[in-house]
């Protein structure tokens, strides 16, 4: 019998020095249910965990989270059926994600960001876009006028875009691309016109085109109508520097050349300084309101001495010589475009504010008044001889097609109507069908 049990112990013995020298104690690691391998201690599988999300984040370039439920099982196994866990199975196995957030606008979802403190930068870079304050222009508040909602969610990283992809995204807003087929006579500034938009929008459609570029009859354009997902309001103060125009005077003189006449004096314009209260809608004025004018120096008169028989403009035929005299400005104001230019502006821009009253620069009649499109809305008067004069972007208009209106008449009121940038009059001398420039008339 003691030599049965001492055999039965020295087997034990052997079998556990073998078993022991053949098994390791391991702990073995799964994520979300799969066996990934074993490691000798739980510390290290956790701490490859957090390897793989620190990879993933600088991959990324923002702090990623996980949700991968990871169990761990302590068990000894046969040294040969040892399936080391490593950092490359560990990180495939990760499904990193962050609590990030989206804009929507209405039903659509416009892009989603990483944080909602990146997303309230975006909104805050958008509203500084259109807000541009300056030396003579003080903000007083901008916001955003249009309802939008931030949706906190769970994101893959893939689904998170930069900060500038976000921004661009917003600026870019929604909108519709057409072609147009240039016409004969048609320009950059004609072909604005008719679509509702202005020459920057023709040319940030079109690459390599440019105000000076030449266009040509059956050259195709495109057209890419913008339009904003969010307006920005802002409203201040500004101080603009404006000029005073002269005033002509003509007096009949016998002792110049009939159907001539010589400047006696040169006119001089003034300056003034303007305060204004504005108010702006990404970037564009859509009111502006005088508080104060400081005049800096007075307009001096134009002298003209005209001779006997000069024709002036009179209600006569809608075409005729085209001989133009006695055309008064129509109104007091910074010339903000001029006639011509690359764009060939058919006409120039006299700065105003809204209400302002503006006047007919000549006798004649009302050939129409009323919603012109990209003019607004806009008075045409025959002076006859075939002189026409056009006033558009009116917010109201005093007189109707049919009517006789002597120069210096108050026929509208300035305002922004039609495509506009802001509140001005624009300004067109017509001379049998064809617009000239109206300062070698004024």
């Amino acid at each position: 019998m003691p030599l049965i049990v001492t055999a039965v112990a020295f087997f034990i013995l052997c079998y556990t020095a073998v078993y022991y020298g053949t098994t390791e104690q391991t702990v073995r690691v799964s994520i979300n249910g799969q066996v990934m391998g074993v490691v000798a201690e739980q510390t290290e599988a956790e701490a490859m965990v957090r390897v793989a999300l620190r990879h993933y984040s600088a991959e990324y370039g923002f702090p990623v989270l996980s949700k991968d439920e990871v169990s761990y099982e302590s068990l000894r196994i046969r040294i040969e059926d040892r399936t080391p866990l490593t950092q490359e199975n560990v990180t495939a196995a990760i499904t990193p994600y962050v609590n990030g957030y989206a804009l929507a606008i209405g039903e659509q979802v416009l892009f989603k960001v990483a944080s909602e403190e990146i997303l309230d930068d975006v909104l805050q870079t958008y509203v500084d876009h259109y807000v541009q304050p300056g030396a003579s222009k003080v903000v007083e508040s901008a916001e955003i006028q249009d309802s939008f909602a931030k949706l906190a969610m769970e994101l893959h990283p893939q689904e998170v875009a930069p900060k500038d992809e976000a921004l661009n995204r917003l600026l870019l807003g929604g909108g519709e691309v057409s072609r147009h087929t240039v016409q004969a006579g048609e320009s950059l500034w004609i072909i604005a016109r008719k679509n509702d938009m202005t020459v920057e929008d023709i040319l940030k459609s079109n690459d390599g085109l440019t105000e000076d570029s030449m266009i040509h009859p059956g050259q195709e354009l495109y057209l890419n109508e913008e339009r904003p997902f969010l307006t920005v309001v802002a409203t201040g103060v500004s101080v603009q520097e404006e000029v005073i125009p002269y005033t002509v005077v003509t007096k009949e003189d016998n002792t110049v050349t009939p159907g001539s006449s010589v400047i006696r004096q040169a006119g001089v314009t003034g300056v003034k300084n303007v305060t204004y209260s504005f108010v702006e809608k990404n970037g564009r004025t859509v009111e502006k309101e005088v508080i104060e004018e400081n005049i800096v120096s007075e307009p001096v008169d134009q002298i003209v001495a005209r001779g006997p028989a000069a024709i002036a403009v009179s209600v006569a035929a809608s075409r005729g010589s085209g001989n133009v005299t006695g055309i008064g400005w129509p109104l007091s104001g910074n010339i903000t475009s001029y006639f011509g230019g690359g764009r060939r502006h058919t006409g120039i821009d006299i700065d105003g504010v809204t209400g302002q009253p503006f006047y007919a620069a000549g006798t004649g009649t009302v050939s129409s008044a009323g919603w012109m499109g990209s003019y607004g809305y806009c008075i045409l008067v025959d002076h006859g001889d075939g002189v026409t004069t056009r006033y558009a972007h009116a917010s109201q208009l005093l007189v109707k097609a049919g009517d006789k209106v002597t120069k210096g008449q108050n026929i509208g009121l300035v305002g922004s109507t039609g495509r506009s940038t802001g509140s001005h009059l624009h300004f067109e001398i017509i001379i049998n069908g064809n617009a000239v420039n109206p300062l070698n008339y004024l």
